[in-house]
Parts: C-alpha cells; sequence; structure tokens
C-alpha cells in the first residue's frame, strides 16, 4: 500500500484499536475511520504521516489525549475527532498546523485552557470545541484568526469576559 492516498473506511461497525502500522502509510492524504466501534488512544506514530491532509477519527469510542507528535503534520488541513472519550489538556504545539482549516474537537472529555497558540493557525476557519470542560478565559490571540467563520465552544467552563 506505499501509494496508497486515501483510506476511507466510514461507518462499518468494526471494532479495536487504530494500528501503529497505519504510520507507515508514506503517501496517505486522507486517513478516515468515523462512524466505528473503534476503541484505545490515537497512536503518536501518526504523526509521522507527513502528508496526511485530512484526518477523520470522529465518532468513536476513543480514549486518551491528543498525541503532541500530531502537531508535526504540518500538512494537515482538516483534524476531525468529535464524539469520542479523549481528554486531557490540549497540547501548545497545535499552534504548528499552519495549514489547517478545521479543528473539530466537540463532545469529547478535554479540560483545561484552550491553548493561546491556537491563534497562531491563521489558515483556521472552523473551531469546534464544545461539549467538553475547558476553562478560563477566552484566549485574546483568537482575533488574529481573520478567516474564521466559526467559533463553537458552548457547553464548557469558560469564564471572564468576551
Amino acid at each position: 500500500m506505499a501509494s496508497l492516498q486515501n483510506f476511507v473506511i466510514d461507518g462499518n461497525g468494526l471494532h479495536g484499536t487504530i494500528p501503529t502500522e497505519v504510520a507507515a502509510m508514506a503517501s496517505i492524504h486522507m486517513f478516515s475511520v468515523t462512524n466505528n466501534d473503534l476503541t484505545g488512544t490515537l497512536p503518536g506514530l501518526m504523526g509521522r504521516m507527513v502528508t496526511l491532509q485530512h484526518l477523520y477519527v470522529d465518532s468513536n469510542m476513543l480514549t486518551g489525549t491528543l498525541p503532541s507528535e500530531f502537531c508535526q503534520l504540518t500538512a494537515l488541513e482538516i483534524l476531525e475527532m468529535y464524539t469520542n472519550q479523549l481528554n486531557g489538556t490540549l497540547p501548545t504545539e497545535l499552534g504548528n498546523l499552519i495549514a489547517l482549516t478545521t479543528l473539530s474537537l466537540g463532545r469529547n472529555d478535554f479540560t483545561g485552557t484552550l491553548p493561546t497558540e491556537l491563534g497562531q493557525i491563521t489558515t483556521c476557519q472552523e473551531i469546534y470545541a464544545h461539549t467538553n470542560d475547558f476553562n478560563g478565559t477566552l484566549p485574546t490571540e483568537l482575533s488574529a484568526l481573520t478567516a474564521l467563520t466559526t467559533l463553537a465552544l458552548f457547553n464548557n467552563s469558560l469564564t471572564g469576559t468576551l
């Protein structure tokens, strides 16, 4: 599968974990396993998939944190991880995802504050981080996101002023 560019196996009722061997997909542009019954953590080795542009792992039962290795995916345009059981704080290195247009993390168990480094992703058009347990204030750095059309942060524990 050395020349495989799009790996899409959505909606199949697959179970088990995402194998670390997926990191060997050297030419992959899209990896999509949405709407299955996948469990376990996200393999940090996926951070080696340097050609990856679209990553969809939403609507599974994945647990654990968002590996900081994912922040090495500088070609990544879409990152969709909503409706899982992911937790922990977001890595500050998310600001390295300079090609990102969509960040979808809603309906998980993420905690902590929203990283100020999100303001470095000037290509970002959509951020969905609703229905988590984020706290603290809304980072003023988000005002630098001039391409942003959607910011969904409802059902969190954010405080402060707009």
